[in-house]
């Protein structure tokens, strides 16, 4: 049994990338071995592509303003959402 006709495949897999890239967006996925749960999944600030797959290992790698270079949305969210530290300035 076919779901669709073989000309409208094409376009269904492209309205489902386009739409999972565009919910994908949103959303950062951190993951790593510091987390209790397997992954947490925060709002993004603004919609990106990038950073929304983010290791959690490689983050607390790094001294804190090269953090702040390398994944400055992660950071933001994790500031909203109070995961951080706070900073004393």
């Amino acid at each position: 049994m076919q779901i669709a006709p073989s000309w409208m495949r094409p376009i269904l897999w492209g309205a489902l990338v386009l739409g999972s890239s565009a919910y994908l967006g949103n959303y950062h996925v951190l993951y790593g071995s510091g987390l209790h749960k397997s992954h947490v999944v925060l709002r993004k600030v603004s919609w990106s592509l990038s950073e929304t797959f983010v290791n959690l290992d490689a983050l607390s790698g790094q001294p804190a303003f090269m953090a702040h270079a390398n994944f400055p949305l992660t950071i933001a969210a994790m500031e909203d959402y109070n995961l951080l530290p706070q900073q004393k300035k």
